[in-house]
């Protein structure tokens, strides 16, 4: 479970948020967002699943923290 958590935040280090201007405005909106929601939905599972093992006592507190990163970007 350990390593699932580790591959997760790693995998998440490694994904750049594109982001473009929006039409003619001074804002800036993210672009390419089906990467962002896909890792997303496998991050989401993942942490589910290490949440649901009876073995996550010594991880749980790294996990709920996890999931609440993935949350705050859902």
């Amino acid at each position: 479970m350990r390593t699932q958590i580790n591959t997760l935040d790693e995998n998440w280090k490694k994904i750049d948020f594109v982001v473009k201007q929006y039409k003619d405005k001074d804002a800036l909106i993210i672009d390419e967002v089906d990467v962002i929601f896909q890792a997303l939905d496998e991050g989401l599972a993942t942490i589910n699943m290490v949440l649901g093992s009876r073995y996550v006592k010594p991880l749980r507190e790294q996990a709920e923290q996890f999931k609440k990163y993935l949350f705050t970007l859902n």
